[in-house]
């Protein structure tokens, strides 16, 4: 079990059928593996638990990535631009319009990318931000790209960002934590991060690796502290990565478990 289960909440007041089986499976278990200590908090609070719950962080087994790239750069045209990398899924449960929006504040040599993962057809919500007007200023990646090639892509921005809306995820949202793949591969490349305020991605400031948001308004001035000292936050972003996401030390206590 590696995501959130659900639970009865006021916005969901009865579970489907497949639902109601997979909770009956994680009490039914033997071990359980989730993300984080927030999920492990989570499950034991909603569940009438016995079993073992192991942790294993949503990231790749590969080591900290260092490498001088411009994928971005040279697949966009955008060279001597600085670019803020949005990686992943594209939707309202990451505030991707709000995010585009927050751009007519930003620095003028500031570009928004948006490198999407899977092709998006017939999206409304997509084609909304992808038709607007932001005056050069938001870019789109659209063509997949291979695990390494990803890496390199990643490597080519200055900062990553990282939005979850609340009203649309729920809890889901509010404890992210080592669920967010997006942020565990932009530590990995050293890459800085800018996400939204919540407890459960508190260990970004913690390691100085990026900063957090309370609103989009914030993202301009957050993107300049970054870059102004962009050497310091790079080197903790791999620092945050190798101590906190990198899988090593989590497989091998799931391996003597099992």
């Amino acid at each position: 079990m590696l995501e959130y289960p659900q639970i009865i909440t006021e916005k969901v007041q009865c579970l489907t059928r497949l639902q109601r089986l997979e909770n009956k499976s994680l009490e039914k278990s033997d071990i359980i593996i989730t993300h984080d200590k927030w999920h492990k908090q989570f499950l034991l609070t909603h569940f009438n638990l016995n079993n073992k719950i192991l942790l294993l962080p949503n990231s790749s087994f590969t080591p900290e990535i260092y490498m001088e790239s411009n994928f971005l750069q040279k697949r966009l045209g955008v060279q001597g631009q600085k670019i803020v990398l949005h990686s992943g899924g594209f939707g309202k449960w990451f505030k991707c319009k709000e995010l585009a929006d927050s751009t007519y504040n930003w620095d003028k040599n500031v570009k928004l990318v948006f490198h999407v993962s899977h092709r998006v057809e017939d999206d409304k919500y997509f084609e909304e931000v992808y038709e607007s007007d932001y005056r050069g200023k938001v870019l789109f990646s659209l063509n997949p790209v291979s695990t390494y090639e990803l890496d390199s892509l990643v490597a080519s921005a200055d900062v990553g960002i990282a939005l979850y809306s609340e009203k649309e995820l729920g809890y889901r949202a509010t404890y992210m934590g080592l669920a967010a793949g997006k942020i565990g591969n932009y530590l990995k490349c050293g890459v800085p991060i800018i996400a939204t305020k919540l407890l459960s991605l508190s260990y970004i400031e913690t390691y100085q690796c990026g900063i957090l948001v309370e609103k989009e308004k914030d993202i301009a001035s957050a993107i300049n502290k970054i870059l102004s000292n962009r050497d310091m936050y790079s080197k903790n972003a791999h620092r945050c990565y190798r101590e906190l996401w990198h899988p090593k030390s989590y497989l091998k206590k799931v391996g003597e478990i099992i």
